[in-house]
């Protein structure tokens, strides 16, 4: 299995032709989801009901994965290479990832719960929480793989093009991802304990798809991370409002970097497990 940080050189790949590539991105990521957002806020004005908001906060995304895989055919690449080093997709690993993810996160809402009962709150409606749900369904793999192909696919692989140390790829990597969610609502009121807790997965994920040759297992923990923290249990200062079963008080970032640090060492412990256990 090929290095995943330094996948077989594009026909067309040259220094050139990355910086085309992050350019292309830029326009997408500013002006093409700006549009992108624009829409949806012109059609349903500022009172968004949740499965509009999710609507709205996801449709941007459209044109920022379209970016990145545009970008990737202009290095001569197909994009697979941005997922993974082996000759096809890893279901498995995907699998994985989602239910790995997603029990060590179930396993901390439970002792969250016990520890404070009334910390949750039960607020399942069906009437918003079925079109939120198909809204998640449709866009929240979009906006995951638009994340994970850009900040753990294209930014560390560019960045190993030029012989830079792992460890140094993986730090900038993990700051790149951690940045942007510094505007949530959550994080301004804290920002160095925000960059602290989303550098957290942001590096936890990125050295799964180092140690396991590809993004496979991270796409599936983002995927698991983000419909957990919307559609099972969310909290009420969320970027996007609230339609989930169980809604917690919000978040403090100080706490939540601590714990998910403590979740990305035990599912990290796990990860390594299983590649020792396919290695021999």
């Amino acid at each position: 299995m090929n290095d995943y940080l330094k996948p077989t050189r594009g026909r067309s790949e040259n220094a050139a032709m990355w910086f085309v590539g992050y350019a292309i991105m830029f326009f997408a990521w500013t002006i093409g989801a700006g549009i992108f957002t624009l829409v949806p806020s012109i059609a349903w004005g500022d009172q968004l009901e949740p499965w509009q908001s999710f609507f709205a906060s996801f449709f941007q995304f459209v044109p920022i994965l379209g970016s990145v895989i545009g970008a990737t055919y202009l290095l001569g690449r197909k994009p697979l290479t941005l997922i993974t080093s082996r000759i096809a997709f890893s279901t498995k690993n995907l699998f994985f990832g989602i239910l790995s993810w997603s029990s060590i996160l179930l396993v901390g809402s439970l002792i969250s719960w016990a520890a404070d009962p009334a910390s949750l709150k039960f607020t399942f409606n069906l009437g918003t929480f079925m079109p939120a749900l198909l809204v998640l369904i449709l866009l929240l793999p979009i906006q995951v793989c638009a994340e994970e192909l850009f900040f753990r696919g294209f930014i560390p692989q560019s960045l190993s093009r030029g012989n830079m140390p792992a460890g140094i790829v993986v730090l900038i990597s993990t700051l790149l991802f951690a940045a942007p969610h510094l505007l949530n609502p959550e994080a301004q009121a804290e920002p160095v304990w925000s960059l602290i807790a989303y550098s957290s997965m942001g590096f936890g994920w990125l050295m799964a798809a180092k140690w396991l040759g590809g993004l496979e297992v991270a796409i599936g923990a983002h995927l698991a991370n983000n419909f957990f923290g919307l559609a099972i249990v969310g909290y009420e200062n969320s970027v996007v409002a609230p339609s989930s079963i169980w809604v917690g008080p919000e978040a403090k970032m100080q706490f939540s970097a601590i714990a998910l640090w403590v979740t990305v060492g035990i599912w990290l412990w796990i990860i390594k497990k299983l590649k020792v256990s396919k290695t021999n």
